[in-house]
């Protein structure tokens, strides 16, 4: 548990929102103590770089016995969000799975939603200053009717997001 950060979300599937490097180790503690011959492989599909953070996207094929019943073959699709600030010790922000095919619950453990909040909100004065100018000057194209100046400030967003040409992050203006 050690990769992820003190304040880590993850979201498995079928089950409520982790939040927290506490609640996630309790979250794999039950699914190892209701399961058997747990096997993972990871297939990292696409690693890109973020700034402070790495985000990997890939999939994953999972074997595991299921208390007493058949082996299950879990084939998922995985987003993960490390902080990288510090390379020697990444940590794991954020992490999403899904099956790629359709999987009955039921042949998955069953894990009680554990009890969870969300941290509280720490978003510096300057991101939230520059998220406010930003704002207001979408506001004023839209107010303007001004879609020219509007669509280039689109593009130039997308354009400075390295990780998908659809993302839109980039420099706040």
């Amino acid at each position: 548990m050690t990769y992820y950060d003190p304040e880590a979300v993850v979201m498995p599937e079928y089950h409520s929102i982790l939040y927290g490097r506490e609640r996630v180790g309790e979250y794999f503690g039950q699914w190892f103590r209701n399961t058997s011959a747990n096997r993972l492989q990871r297939q990292v599909v696409d690693l890109q770089l973020a700034g402070s953070y790495a985000l990997e996207a890939g999939s994953a094929e999972q074997s595991f016995v299921l208390s007493g019943k058949d082996t299950v073959l879990y084939r998922t699709k995985y987003l993960r969000v490390w902080n990288v600030t510090d390379p020697s010790s990444a940590r794991i922000l954020a992490e999403i799975w899904g099956s790629v095919e359709y999987l009955d619950r039921s042949k998955l453990p069953v894990i009680p939603d554990l009890p969870s909040a969300p941290p509280g909100t720490r978003v510096p004065d300057e991101t939230k200053a520059a998220i406010t100018r930003r704002n207001a000057l979408i506001r004023t194209l839209v107010m303007q009717r001004n879609g020219e100046a509007h669509a280039r400030l689109f593009a130039r967003m997308r354009s400075t997001c390295p990780i998908m040409s659809r993302c839109m992050l980039g420099p706040i203006v």
